[in-house]
């Protein structure tokens, strides 16, 4: 099963899964590894190329195991398909998440197969002045995940009420003791749930290229990202 709880940001949990981990939008299977997306001055964030790398996929060993990651209260909100005003992406705390995947299965690529397609994608790519540019490295899919809120956190996201839409949907909400409620989130296939990128930034500068850029690359994400999904070029 899948868990989710919310704690004050302590010191760095045991289980804390190494930094750089998102959480999509919504569940799916529509960015792989390979995807590429860019986020503008805005915030707003483009699919600008799905490239095919080769992958590979297996079963995650440990599947019971409590994981948690860093995020705001606001990522989960989306992630279940609410809209609040008390929970937005950008502007929320970020709290220290901790979940379990139901069945969870990792796809990723080598660096050798991703600079295969990268790298001539990169040769010809127009930059977009004061937009990063980032690449889905891995993908972490599941069957079902499970989310355990206590009610100060229910608040945060704006109550039980907003959680209308997810219950709707298909999704379970139950009273556990101890003022915890869980919301249990099964999907209809096996989906994606949560990816690595590597950020495509400049590797080194001088006096040709684009720009004074001799060379972009891929260099690793440290810290969440803020978004908002737009429809467009």
């Amino acid at each position: 099963m899948g868990l989710f709880s919310f704690t004050r940001k302590q010191k760095r949990p045991d289980n804390m899964l190494p930094a750089g981990w998102q959480f999509y939008s919504r569940p799916n299977n529509l960015e792989q590894p390979g995807t590429i997306f860019r986020i503008d001055s805005e915030g707003k964030r483009f699919i600008v190329e799905r490239l095919k790398p080769e992958v590979e996929r297996g079963p995650e060993p440990g599947a019971s195991k409590t994981e948690s990651i860093e995020a705001k209260v606001g990522v989960l909100a989306r992630f279940i398909g609410i809209e609040a005003a008390s929970a937005d992406v950008s502007g929320s705390t970020s709290r220290t998440l901790e979940f379990q995947l139901t069945s969870p299965v990792r796809e990723s690529t080598t660096d050798l197969h991703m600079d295969a397609v990268l790298k001539p994608f990169l040769a010809h790519m127009e930059l977009r002045p004061k937009n990063r540019y980032f690449v889905v490295r891995e993908v972490r899919t599941a069957t079902e995940m499970k989310f355990r809120l206590t009610d100060g956190q229910l608040g945060e996201i704006g109550g039980k009420a907003a959680m209308t839409p997810a219950i709707t949907a298909g999704a379970k909400l139950s009273a556990k003791s101890g003022g915890v409620s869980e919301l249990t989130q099964a999907f209809p296939e096996r989906l994606g749930v949560m990816f690595l990128p590597e950020e495509i930034a400049p590797l080194s500068s001088g006096l040709g290229g684009r720009g004074g850029v001799t060379e972009l690359g891929r260099v690793p994400v440290t810290a969440a990202l803020d978004w908002v999904d737009t429809k467009g070029p």
